[in-house]
């Protein structure tokens, strides 16, 4: 993709994130903000790979999904500069190279990992113990 795709598409995300957040806003208003969906969470991601990508000074970053009260957020880069330590987290890696596949990949993991720690977890099963006759495991 050329350096002029790049930023076109760029701008594109960053609109259709904005109106993401808008509407975003409008959910946490009227209570019904919690976590995330994984479209919203893919957005954010495509935004930060193709930051990368226009500014070539990272091939891969640290990503967070932090989850509060009626809030969530993307945070990307060094975690000693996080301020708001609330609520549940789950963190990976975005590669500049990484793919839509495996974008959703990242923030399925993200999400369930958040949920998780949430204990709503909806999309993992838990693993059932099985247990012998004779009482062990």
């Amino acid at each position: 993709m050329s350096k002029e795709q790049t930023q076109k598409r760029l701008k594109e995300i960053r609109a259709n994130r904005d109106l993401r957040r808008q509407q975003r806003e409008k959910r946490i208003q009227e209570g019904k903000e919690s976590v995330p969906d994984v479209y919203e969470i893919i957005e954010e991601l495509e935004a930060i790979r193709y930051d990368m990508e226009v500014t070539g000074d990272e091939s891969e970053v640290d990503v967070r999904l932090q989850v509060g009260d009626g809030y969530w957020n993307i945070l990307s880069g060094d975690a000693s500069y996080d301020t708001d330590h609330h609520g549940s987290w789950a963190a990976s890696v975005v590669d500049v190279d990484d793919g839509e596949e495996m974008l959703l990949t990242v923030a399925e993991d993200l999400i369930n990992e958040v949920l998780d720690g949430l204990g709503e977890s909806k999309t993992r099963k838990p693993k059932r113990r099985k247990f012998s006759k004779n009482g062990g495991n």
